[in-house]
């Protein structure tokens, strides 16, 4: 699942060099926020993303 997560994100940045609110990142992989919250939480820790604040919440960045 991670390695989706992290598919969709480049996906998402090569596109518009934009992050990504869960709310989209859940409606595109089809996972509850519950679930997806958790597996964020280990992408952070391990160093691969990084979420900044954004005009409506939360943005999920790739860390390059």
């Amino acid at each position: 699942m991670k390695s989706e997560i992290i598919k969709f994100l480049q996906e998402k940045y090569d596109k518009s060099n934009q992050g990504v609110y869960i709310v989209d990142l859940s409606n595109g992989l089809d996972l509850p926020i519950a679930e997806l919250k958790k597996i964020l939480n280990e992408l952070h820790k391990e160093k691969k993303i990084v979420a900044r604040q954004g005009i409506n919440g939360k943005l999920i960045y790739l860390k390059i």
